[in-house]
């Protein structure tokens, strides 16, 4: 994989090199790409739109949960950038600049972010540089369809999920923490090594770039990468609880 924005085309680098649970995000990354397309599969076959709508509900989610996990709840208020919304339908969602920064980068050398790393996806699959979508009506069509009828679809005609990104989200979020806490492949590891909160964007990031070469022959990279893009947003702003909180028992 090479970075996106990078005209030298400089060959990327997992940020987790090196560092002590790296085998184990490594396996993660692994296990996160070939498994999540089994987990959607219906019928033996699996829909494009949707495995690319659940990678990037997983990637954005992952920025969020990684981003909390390392403050204390009293400091997610308005004083630091982070609103609470509630819709009249009853949806609960986080809104903040913070959480926007997780997934954009920075600047040109912050690479590890979802934007590059599903960028860098649709470019190895055939999109040009020059034809990368605009970020902005991203966001701007996840706030303007919460607590409608659009709610968690993307902004492309014609093109509808399975299910609900919020319904995918919650179906296919078990995996990922598998795949986070060695659970998978990673059961080889002696002693088991837990993936930090640190790398776990990451690797969904990565893992949403190679869904989208993956789709690339079904799906065109462009409408891919928006795909995952506008899950990847709006799942970011999910509460936690919408998409963590245990099953009802007759479910």
């Amino acid at each position: 994989m090479t970075t996106q924005n990078d005209s030298s085309r400089v060959a990327y680098e997992h940020p987790w090199n090196g560092a002590p649970d790296g085998v184990a995000a490594n396996f993660a990354l692994a296990d996160l790409i070939n498994n999540l397309p089994r987990r959607l599969t219906v019928d033996g076959q699996v829909h494009a739109e949707t495995l690319l709508a659940a990678s990037g509900a997983i990637a954005g989610f992952a920025a969020q949960r990684a981003l909390l996990s390392g403050m204390a709840e009293q400091d997610i208020t308005p004083a630091n950038g982070f609103h609470t919304v509630r819709t009249t339908n009853g949806g609960l969602f986080l809104y903040g600049e913070p959480l926007d920064r997780t997934l954009v980068p920075l600047s040109a050398v912050d690479v590890h972010k979802l934007w590059p790393l599903a960028g860098s996806g649709a470019i190895e699959a055939g999109l040009a540089l020059h034809d990368l979508p605009p970020l902005a009506p991203m966001f701007e069509h996840v706030a303007k369809t919460l607590g409608s009828e659009r709610e968690g679809m993307t902004s492309l005609p014609d093109c509808e999920f399975q299910a609900p990104t919020w319904q995918l989200l919650r179906a296919v979020w078990p995996l990922a923490q598998m795949c986070f806490n060695s659970q998978l492949s990673g059961q080889a590891l002696d002693p088991p090594v837990i993936v930090s909160q640190r790398w776990r964007p990451v690797i969904a990031a990565l893992a949403a770039g190679k869904t989208i070469q993956n789709t690339a022959l079904a799906v065109p990279p462009k409408k891919a990468l928006t795909i995952v893009m506008e899950s990847a947003i709006y799942a970011c702003k999910l509460a936690p609880a919408v998409v963590e909180a245990p099953a009802p028992a007759n479910a």
